[in-house]
């Protein structure tokens, strides 16, 4: 059974260590990385088409996460938010959160 909720601490050593832009390594990313070291992760912002106008996450494989396809989490407004602005800029605060399965 895979999580419906992921609670994620985005810390000051994610930040410096983020890269903007790339969806692999995004502070975000690497902290959920911290929480599924074996697993595969990426986020990503909104298409133009999609309703959901936040990130997501995406997870795929390791020893939590046996299953060999993605599964999507929805991040909420302030880390969307945190995301975009760490884009920009490169900057962000160190922020926890809790993700939400996309069915």
């Amino acid at each position: 059974m895979w999580l419906k909720q992921v609670r994620i601490e985005v810390t000051a050593k994610d930040i410096r260590e983020g890269k903007r832009g790339q969806c692999k390594y995004c502070p975000v990313a690497l902290a959920v990385k911290r929480r599924f070291p074996d697993a595969a992760c990426r986020v990503w912002g909104p298409a133009a088409t999609d309703e959901y106008r936040g990130y997501t996450v995406e997870i795929e494989g390791g020893a939590e996460v046996p299953d060999s396809y993605w599964k999507k989490y929805r991040l909420d407004e302030a880390a969307s938010q945190a995301i975009r602005h760490f884009d920009g800029t490169g900057e962000m605060e160190p922020f926890a959160t809790v993700m939400e399965r996309v069915m």
